[in-house]
């Protein structure tokens, strides 16, 4: 039997629909993990033992927190595209796309080995994973390659063992797919499940336990590795997410019944506090279930169509843990899910013309769709401007403002984070940004004004940064003794910028005591009196710059033995 079929049409199809990606840019999480990352340059064995021993977000080449994401093999498809493939994006989001088509490939080939008597259900299968537009940031965002790399290793293991007694370099291989693939992604855990499900869909009976052994090798090797690089687990999200996401839970599965048919506007900038009404989002819910309930009813092969539904929740179900940590919902998100949706999709298509026809529609379109979307990922600022005008919101208004100011224009900067904090809710991780774009339009009054009205009547709370940014507006208002006491009495203590306020106000009062006492507690990189002679700079303090600029040089003379 010719397994391959029109599966070579079907890629050329896919590539020319994601041929846009040539032209996008460096966006969002791609500037931080893809193009500053400080282990991705080079592919020598240091650079190497370094990925296999790092958290995901520790890479940065700026200070990050533990994220727990141990994804070493990602970080190695970075540094092919850094060091192979050069600087420029274009050839990285190519990469990608070889990624998707990877997948594309395997799963055409796993649902046409489960449905093997017609070439028409595993290419509409595949078509919809492959060109449904809602896979846009999966595939356009390189910091999501992960999600494709994860299916990718995940279906291999499917395919390799679907035989009841596969042979032993296939036993091997699929070990080693499932070792790859939780190097890639976490997902890939539930490997083992999906292998028991998949026998029971076929066989109506667990397939032999000899063919998880490799698989559950793979995997405790991978966390063998995780535990060797020291990676711990994802911090525990704070417990006041629960409610919220059990609370928002109708409207969160709204969002995503409704893309899946109704796939516009696309965005990465969804915030559970700022999700559309349900009033909104059912419609297409609605007839997204309607359509799920009819493929289940008259299914030509009604166990591997709920199979379809079990993988799509199985795999949807621990991205509930990313919204609890962020409370972001990611488009993202639906890539392994939509997989399980293939396979439900090719266990109902009927085998004539007419549904050949129908689904070559339908493909088109989604095509289509997913070709009128890739211009937004030419840049950050343009893709925030597209979901801003899709779905404003308080949180596209920051994510907006972030990258406008990063572009030189801290004027609209700034309307933007102002109507970020004043949004129902306010999106209160905006709070030190509304100060600092103040400060860099050097209006340090205007900037104490903002922080006190932010923290009194939009509730901001007092983190680092918000309290640093606050001391930072005192002291360029000339009120050091406000800036020192609200930097000693923050509930984290005085640390990086407070130190620095605190030292300076020290200084200005003439207790040298108190200035080497913060000096003491400073563990900045940069040296602790250039940075406070940086500090009476920026504040107009030219008198005490003049005296500290003297102690730094007495400080430097060699002492006269």
């Amino acid at each position: 039997m010719n397994h391959r079929g029109p599966l070579p049409w079907l890629l050329v199809v896919t590539a020319v629909a994601w041929a846009g990606l040539r032209h996008a840019g460096f966006c969002w999480d791609d500037g931080a993990l893809v193009a500053d990352n400080r282990l991705t340059s080079a592919l020598d064995w240091a650079h190497l033992r370094a990925m296999f021993q790092a958290d995901l977000w520790e890479t940065l080449s700026l200070p990050a927190p533990a994220s727990g994401y141990y994804r070493p093999l990602f970080l190695v498809s970075l540094a092919i595209d850094q060091v192979v493939l050069g600087p420029e994006p274009g050839p990285h989001h190519l990469h990608s796309l070889a990624w998707h088509l990877a997948a594309v490939a395997l799963l055409y080939r796993l649902l046409r080995q489960l449905i093997p008597e017609h070439w028409l259900p595993a290419t509409a299968g595949a078509a919809l994973f492959a060109l449904h537009p809602v896979q846009t940031e999966a595939v356009a965002l390189i910091a999501a390659r992960n999600d494709s790399m994860a299916a990718v290793f995940l279906l291999a293991v499917l395919l390799l063992l679907l035989p009841e007694r596969p042979r032993p370099a296939a036993l091997g291989a699929a070990g080693l797919a499932a070792m790859a693939g939780l190097l890639s992604k976490e997902s890939v855990v539930l490997a083992p499940l999906a292998l028991l499900v998949l026998d029971l869909a076929r066989r109506g009976r667990p397939g032999r336990w000899a063919r998880q052994v490799p698989v559950l090798a793979g995997l405790g090797a991978a966390m063998g590795l995780r535990v060797w690089a020291g990676v711990g687990g994802a911090a525990v999200p704070d417990p006041g997410n629960w409610s919220l996401v059990l609370g928002r839970l109708p409207e969160i599965l709204g969002t995503y019944l409704g893309l899946l048919v109704w796939p516009s506007p696309l965005t990465p900038a969804r915030h559970l506090s700022y999700l559309e009404p349900l009033g909104q989002l059912w419609p297409a819910a609605l007839v997204a279930l309607v359509i799920l309930a009819g493929m289940l009813g008259r299914s030509r092969a009604p166990r591997l169509g709920w199979l379809g539904v079990a993988w799509a929740a199985a795999t949807f179900a621990p991205t509930l843990l990313a919204t609890l940590d962020k409370g972001l919902l990611g488009e993202r998100y639906l890539y392994l899910p939509l997989a399980g949706l293939a396979l439900t999709l090719a266990a109902w298509i009927p085998r004539n013309v007419a549904a050949a026809g129908v689904a070559a529609g339908v493909a088109a379109l989604l095509g289509a769709g997913v070709s009128q979307r890739l211009p937004a990922w030419e840049s950050s600022r343009v893709l925030w401007q597209a979901a801003h005008d899709a779905l404003p919101s308080p949180f596209t208004h920051a994510g907006l403002a972030f990258y406008v100011n990063r572009d030189g224009d801290p004027e609209q900067a700034r309307l933007h984070y102002l109507k970020a904090i004043e949004g129902d809710p306010p999106y209160r991780d905006a709070c030190s940004s509304l100060v600092m774009v103040y400060l860099r339009l050097d209006k340090p009054h205007v900037a104490v004004r903002m922080a006190d009205w932010a923290m009194a009547e939009r509730g901001c709370p007092p983190t680092p940064d918000f309290v640093d940014q606050h001391a930072l507006a005192l002291a360029g208002s000339g009120d050091w003794n406000r800036a020192a006491r609200l930097v000693r009495e923050a509930p984290h203590g005085p640390s990086g910028v407070g130190l620095m306020v605190l030292g300076a106000e020290r200084f200005l009062a003439g207790d040298m005591a108190g200035y080497q006492q913060a000096r003491q507690a400073w563990r900045g990189q940069a040296s602790y009196p250039a940075q406070v002679l940086r500090l009476f700079g920026l504040t107009g303090q030219e008198r005490a710059a003049r005296a500290l600029a003297q102690v730094i040089d007495d400080e430097a003379r060699p002492v006269d033995e």
